[in-house]
């Protein structure tokens, strides 16, 4: 891979962690589960959360350097690291996947209705539309392309930009035109801690922050690696979603109901009360942010495996076969549609929290400062529970039928293709 300057892997680490999400998930998973307060609380509790994970990732770096693949290697063996490499490819092509189905959900909100024709079939209430599926898969093609003449760290910097300053401008807009009035819900504003349904925001934190570990994973390709990219990615996403929150409910002036019935708040929000030219600064956003995590996630995916390729952990193979494996894949995405979005969401999350338990715990196990070993250990006490919070029958973020059809297509696909060395 060719070297990476020091603000090409911010806006990697950065781009990765604002996927298209960041603009469904106000209103399909954040404001539904405890409205704006609420909501905003737990992303904050998530960010803490994730920050303490962090610190584990910034340790072994200055510690060991490389990557995880090499350090789960290294202290814990063989076995354990194939463990990992499925687990962060699992969790890593999720997410590439996940932006991928946003590709319909944009055409038909941006686009002429003769755009999208030739409907395939129904599932799960969304429609599958030949027109949509065919763009999806060409803007796979694309980034695959991207990656394999190793242009993708250069074009990254240029998407982060185009979102950051168009979400910003979105976020002034909204301001001037709110109303703190009367209007206002009480349940959108009202802080209720004790209302344990915002758990399931909490148990998604994992995938939405899961951007900075691609900083360790192409350390060996950035310049001047440096623990602050992890700081700086993490606290710039936390902000970042807090704001698309708060974006989304005041274009529905903080109306909960109205943010309900709505198939996509923050869109339909925007078009309301910014009108056309709002709705098109948020369709740039989104578009960078889409593209920025299919680029940055198959750039750090495809290091994953050369790295595992390098040491031994699977196949030796070219980054053309690697590349292939992955699109292969994702490939899947476009024909699933709107309707698995939480499910593919929670996929990831699972994959995720597995490989944050694997390092949190060896960062744990190799310290032999007291106070730092405290912290590792709380480290990896988080990461079980966001586990915890996916595995349990009777938490509020269990992992759907959807989630884990697709967490055992996932292992038997990998299993079929005889990746991991026996």
């Amino acid at each position: 891979m060719k070297s990476i300057s020091f603000l090409q892997a911010i806006s990697i680490s950065f781009g990765a962690i604002i996927g298209w999400g960041a603009f469904v998930m106000p209103g399909d998973l954040f404001l539904k589960n405890g409205g704006l307060s609420n909501s905003s609380f737990a992303i904050i509790v998530g960010f803490v959360m994730i920050l303490f994970i962090s610190f584990s990732y910034m340790y072994m770096m200055k510690r060991d350097g490389g990557d995880g693949v090499t350090w789960v290697l290294r202290y814990l063996g063989i076995n354990h690291a194939k463990f990992y490499t499925l687990f962060t490819t699992l969790g890593y092509i999720s997410i590439i996947a996940l932006n991928l189905t946003a590709i319909p959900l944009l055409i038909r909100y941006t686009l002429p209705d003769f755009i999208s024709f030739g409907k395939l079939y129904t599932l799960g209430g969304w429609d599958i539309v030949f027109s949509e599926v065919l763009v999806a898969l060409l803007t796979l093609a694309i980034f695959a392309y991207v990656n394999k003449k190793e242009i993708s760290a250069k074009t990254q910097l240029f998407i982060a930009l185009g979102m950051v300053i168009s979400i910003l401008v979105l976020f002034i807009w909204s301001l001037g035109g709110a109303k703190f009035n009367g209007l206002v819900e009480p349940r959108m504003m009202e802080f209720e801690p004790l209302n344990f349904s915002y758990l399931a925001i909490i148990a998604v934190m994992p995938w939405a922050f899961v951007g900075f570990e691609t900083t360790p994973q192409i350390s060996t390709s950035i310049k001047n690696p440096r623990n602050i990219i992890i700081f700086i990615s993490i606290v710039s996403g936390a902000f970042f979603y807090i704001v698309v929150n708060f974006i989304t409910a005041i274009n529905f002036d903080f109306s909960l109901d109205r943010v309900l019935s709505s198939s996509w708040a923050m869109g339909e929000g925007i078009k309301t009360k910014l009108g056309e030219f709002g709705f098109l600064i948020l369709a740039i956003s989104m578009l960078c942010s889409i593209i920025s995590g299919i680029n940055g996630f198959m750039l750090t995916t495809v290091k994953v495996l050369e790295n595992s390729g390098r040491i031994g952990i699977i196949k030796h193979t070219s980054r053309a076969n690697l590349i292939g494996f992955i699109v292969l894949l994702c490939a899947l995405a476009p024909f699933l549609g709107r309707a698995y979005l939480v499910d593919i969401v929670s996929t990831a999350s699972v994959g995720i929290t597995i490989c944050y338990a694997y390092i949190t715990f060896l960062s744990f196990k190799i310290c032999s400062n007291l106070g730092f070993k405290i912290l590792f250990f709380i480290s990896f006490l988080i990461s079980c529970s966001f586990i915890l919070l996916l595995i349990l029958p009777f938490s509020p973020a269990f992992l759907s039928k959807a989630s884990w059809m697709i967490l055992i297509v996932f292992v038997m696909s990998v299993s079929l293709y005889k990746f991991i060395k026996g």
